[in-house]
Formats: C-alpha cells, sequence, structure tokens
C-alpha cells in the first residue's frame, strides 16, 4: 500500500525515527482495512471461508470476498458431512472459452455461482489479489498499484500521527497571542484519510459467510 519512501518523500525523517514511522505505517494501513471492512493489502494464498448452514442460504447465487482486486482464485466446497482435505471439490472457472462453475468480478471481489443450483455448506476461496506499494527501486512489480487518492490518504494519515507524537496539534481554529485562549483542532484522523474512509468502506452486499 505505502512504505517509507512515500514518507520520506514528503517529510524529513531521521533514520532513528525510521522505526517508528514504519509502525505507524502498519497501523494506519491495519486501522484503514478494519474501517474499510475489506483486505487491501497484497496478499498471496489468503483464505476465507463461508459457511451455509441454511438451504436459503445454499441457495445465494452470489458471494463477496474481502480481498481484491483479484489475481487468481481457487474456489473449493464441501458437505458437513465430507472432510475437506479427502473430499472437498474444486469448483471450475468460467473463461472466455470454456463454461465453469462459477465466474468472478475481480474488481469487486465478487463470485457468481453459473452452474448448480446451490452451494455446499462450506465453501473456501484461496486468493491472491490486492494492492502493492509503488516500487520505488524498479516500478517492476507485478499486480495492481494502490490508487491515488488511497496512497495520498494513507501517506497523509502517516504524516498526521507523526506530528502527534512529537507532540505537535494540528491547524488552529483560533488564536490569540495576547489575551484569551488558543483553540487547536485536536482531530483522530487527516481530513484527507477521512474523506477515503467515507469512500471506499464497503458496504453491505447481504449475506456473505
Amino acid at each position: 500500500m505505502i512504505v517509507l519512501p512515500d514518507i520520506r518523500e514528503r517529510m524529513a525523517l531521521s533514520i532513528d525515527e525510521e522505526p517508528l514511522v514504519q509502525g505507524i505505517i502498519d497501523s494506519t494501513i491495519s486501522l484503514f482495512e478494519t474501517l474499510t471492512q475489506r483486505k487491501w493489502t497484497r496478499r498471496v494464498g489468503y483464505t476465507q471461508e463461508f459457511f451455509f448452514g441454511s438451504a436459503k442460504k445454499k441457495y445465494q447465487k452470489y458471494l463477496y470476498v474481502d480481498l481484491y482486486p483479484i489475481e487468481s482464485i481457487v474456489v473449493t466446497e464441501w458437505n458437513v458431512s465430507e472432510d475437506e482435505t479427502a473430499d472437498a471439490t474444486t469448483l471450475t472457472a468460467t473463461s472466455a472459452s470454456a463454461s465453469g462453475d462459477y465466474r468472478s468480478v475481480t474488481s469487486r471481489g465478487k463470485i457468481i455461482r453459473v452452474r448448480g443450483s446451490s452451494w455446499k455448506n462450506f465453501v473456501k476461496a484461496t486468493i491472491t489479489g490486492g494492492y502493492q506499494p509503488k516500487d520505488w527501486a524498479s516500478e517492476s512489480l507485478t499486480g495492481a498499484t494502490v490508487p491515488n487518492d488511497i496512497r495520498e490518504g494513507l501517506v497523509r494519515q502517516v504524516m498526521f500521527s507523526k506530528k502527534r507524537t512529537d507532540g505537535d496539534r494540528q491547524v488552529a481554529k483560533s488564536q490569540s497571542f495576547q489575551a484569551g485562549s488558543t483553540t487547536y483542532i485536536d482531530d483522530e484522523f487527516d481530513p484527507m484519510f477521512k474523506r477515503i474512509l467515507k469512500t471506499h468502506t464497503r458496504r453491505s452486499y447481504g449475506w456473505s459467510g
């Protein structure tokens, strides 16, 4: 998503400050994923399991996975009475040349059942996908690069948090140097970070496991 060079590009950092800032980067990305209710950072072999305990749930047509955009996905299913290792069935994906059991909308994390009327009790999706940071070394990373607005919001939130660790307050609402009191905006999030939270929080798409 973002890395130390993204922050160094915008603010001066000493070598001693880098471990602190790396920790802020990690916690900011984790917070962003929690609040937006999806996984953003690129992962390889990420698994998500769904359980369908009733007939109504088994007959739903769509599943939504937490990690996308999807680079690759393997979908398996098995019943309560079956063993995952011995009995799970690997479903086939629909392609341009052949029909299959499901198709995926990779940009939305949506899995659509196109063959068969229902899922089994357990469905597991194993996914490689998500967003990578800008490659400052060679621009050679494979996979999707984080959208510009998200990168900007994350960078600003890291800088905002770093300033607060230094005891820095943010923008003054009003200020008087000789009389009266000084009031400062004391917020938890940078305004740009708030904006990307509002824009990119995943809304409920119905039951998904």
